[in-house]
């Protein structure tokens, strides 16, 4: 029998953790894709180049794994897309 590992599911986030503080989402302005997109490019600007390129990676071959990835595209992320 093969194990196979289940992506969780997607979840729209009702809090965050703010000066460790958690605030609520809920009835916010700022809707919760683009707060996600914000922190998710504030990580991203965090990283190092090498962090970067390893991230890049995981997820090509999470996205292969699960058949996702376009016909063509290359698993290990190149140089110049980590910038």
């Amino acid at each position: 029998m093969v194990n196979r590992r289940v992506p969780p599911a997607r979840t729209i986030p009702v809090a965050r953790l703010v000066d460790g503080e958690v605030r609520s989402l809920v009835g916010s302005h700022v809707a919760p894709q683009r707060q996600a997109r914000d922190e998710l490019v504030a990580l991203w600007d965090q990283l190092s180049p090498q962090g970067r390129k390893a991230l890049l990676t995981a997820a090509r071959l999470t996205a292969k794994e699960e058949g996702l990835l376009p016909e063509g595209q290359g698993v290990i992320a190149q140089d110049g897309e980590v910038s």
